[in-house]
């Protein structure tokens, strides 16, 4: 799976949602961005189980679908770093290679599954029903 985007426009919905995101949490997934990669587009969620916030950020050159969460703390920190310029990320099912102007960066995405993001979003709501 592969896709490109703006250094400038990821870091700006990146922000809007961390927001809402705790980096303590004592639940590891939700400390995370759920990233959905599908039919051409990035949703990106955060959540503190209380309140979600999903932001649909303008993506280029994708290809493929894939769903996955990955530590809002270390993409926040890449971002706030990088100067405007075109990324690309290319991700298989362990790994996100992530490419830029100046740099080439490796990430291994932590063992949390899509599944376990989506099963702490259905506790909370079926706690307040």
């Amino acid at each position: 799976m592969k896709f490109s985007v703006s250094s400038k426009v990821m870091l700006a919905h990146l922000s809007a949602v961390s927001k809402v995101v705790s980096t303590k949490s004592n639940i590891a997934i939700l400390s995370n961005f759920l990233f959905v990669v599908k039919d051409g587009k990035l949703i990106v969620t955060g959540t503190d189980k209380e309140s979600t916030i999903v932001a649909n950020v303008p993506v280029e050159d994708v290809e493929g679908e894939l769903s996955f969460a990955i530590s809002v703390k270390k993409l926040l920190d890449l971002f706030k770093e990088m100067q405007e310029q075109g990324v690309t990320f290319e991700l298989d099912e362990i790994h996100l290679k992530h490419q830029s102007d100046a740099l080439t960066e490796n990430l291994n995405l932590p063992d949390l599954t899509v599944q376990n993001f989506q099963k702490e979003r259905l506790m909370k709501k079926s706690c307040f029903q």
